[in-house]
């Protein structure tokens, strides 16, 4: 097995281990809409679910649920390849799908399973700043709820993000110096 595959599923698994233990956690404990407070105005465990994808795109379409689960299986399928392609030094890279692959396999199964998605972690603001921000991005005090799934995706995709940005080092770069160094020597 290459590095790169070893690295995607010690990432992946245990994510997706996590979110199924939350999300089973949540489902067997609190009833839908039920909560638990964590930090009064800021934090608290609700138990919501999403027949969409992130703020329910989707969800109120008829073929919605179908697409979001082909799409699912497309995604996995495109990043499972790509690990499989990556070269033996791009443990980086591996880590970012491993994150991606493991939040999308974790909702692709609520969707599969339940024909919805389990949410539960709520962060809010009653006022302020922050409350001005969610506002803004969100329609309201609250973020849109989420879980570990969608967590990992979203690392996964900013780690993904900066890979691409920082681009590959050019070959001049690789062998150790670059050719304004080696000019100067």
């Amino acid at each position: 097995m290459s590095r790169p595959l070893k690295i995607f599923l010690s990432i992946s698994i245990p994510l997706l281990l996590l979110d199924w233990i939350t999300k089973a956690w949540i489902r067997g404990n609190l009833a839908v809409n039920d909560h638990i407070m964590v930090i009064e105005g800021a934090f608290r465990i609700w138990h919501r679910t999403n027949k969409g994808a992130a703020w329910s795109l989707f969800g109120d379409q008829a073929w919605g649920m179908a697409f979001l689960i082909l799409m699912g299986f497309v995604a996995v399928g495109v990043m499972i390849w790509m690990v499989i392609k990556l070269p033996e030094d791009d443990g980086i890279s591996a880590f970012a799908l491993g994150s991606l692959a493991g939040g999308a396999v974790g909702n692709l199964l609520d969707r599969i399973r339940f024909r919805e998605v389990t949410d539960f972690l709520d962060v809010y603001a009653d006022s302020g700043p922050i409350a001005t921000f969610f506002t803004k991005i969100a329609g309201g005090k609250h973020y849109p709820t989420f879980n570990v799934a969608d967590m990992a995706i979203v690392a996964g995709a900013i780690l993904l993000a900066l890979l691409v940005l920082k681009g590959e080092p050019k070959e001049e770069e690789k062998d150790g110096e670059s050719k304004d160094e080696a000019a100067a020597a």
